[in-house]
């Protein structure tokens, strides 16, 4: 059984001429044998998902030496893995 796996989603870090989000392609191709009744596993298409957001009070963050005081970084880390369950049946 010869089988191919695309996962397509919008990137939005990745914009066209027109403001529309481009397509990120994820696609991983095996060939495996399996008697009926088995259950295979296709595993590889990783998603990462980073982002940085910074929230803060208007003037008061640009101070030098206390600007600090008046802001927050939050940096953000997804991992996800998808999983494919295949089972060949009679």
């Amino acid at each position: 059984m010869k089988l191919a796996v695309t996962r397509n989603a919008p990137d939005t870090s990745l914009l066209g001429a027109g403001g529309q989000p481009s397509i990120r392609k994820n696609e991983a191709q095996t060939e495996i044998l399996l008697t009926d009744g088995e259950t295979a596993v296709i595993g590889g298409i990783l998603v990462i998902d980073r982002g940085q957001t910074v929230t803060k009070v208007p003037f008061f963050a640009d101070i030098p030496l206390i600007g600090w005081l008046f802001k927050s970084k939050t940096i953000r880390e997804d991992k996800r893995e998808l999983l494919i369950f295949i089972t060949r049946g009679s």
